[in-house]
């Protein structure tokens, strides 16, 4: 194909790919003001600015796997003895886990378990994936303390 036509083609489809950019973020500013905007545009818009964030961390993922980690190995450790000698300084202790123990640990578990269990309950047909999901919480809600 000829370079012009080429080159012409490519001028149009970025001229599209703009259009619709700045179509999405002018709705999402129409939407911020709080202006009469149909329902379809509110969820068009949201599926288009969440495409524009995906392909944005795409590009920028790669960028990093392209140009490296941005810190040295250096420069991570020290900032990371940075971090510890400040932690010390200010006589920092970690927070300790609740004992196994705790008494509101197993009914806060069985709880939780029996609203998974409901959802999957409200299910007809279970694929393999939710029938082995509710084995485990069946398994779980027997043996509450082993886990």
């Amino acid at each position: 194909m000829p370079a012009p036509i080429e080159n012409m083609i490519l001028r149009y489809f970025k001229a599209k790919a703009d259009r619709w950019t700045n179509i999405a973020h002018y709705n999402r500013e129409r939407i911020k003001r709080g202006g009469t905007v149909d329902k379809t545009v509110v969820t068009k818009n949201l599926g288009r600015l969440t495409r524009l964030w995906l392909k944005a961390e795409e590009e920028r993922q790669h960028n990093y796997l392209k140009d490296g980690p941005y810190v040295s190995a250096e420069e991570a450790v020290a900032i990371y003895t940075t971090t510890v000698h400040w932690l010390e300084s200010r006589k920092f202790t970690p927070i300790p886990f609740p004992p196994l123990s705790y008494k509101h640990d197993t009914k806060l578990l069985i709880l939780a378990l029996e609203r998974l269990k409901e959802g999957l309950g409200l299910q007809i047909r279970l694929n393999s994936a939710a029938r082995e999901e509710l084995g485990l919480i069946e398994q779980a809600y027997d043996n509450p303390p082993k886990l």
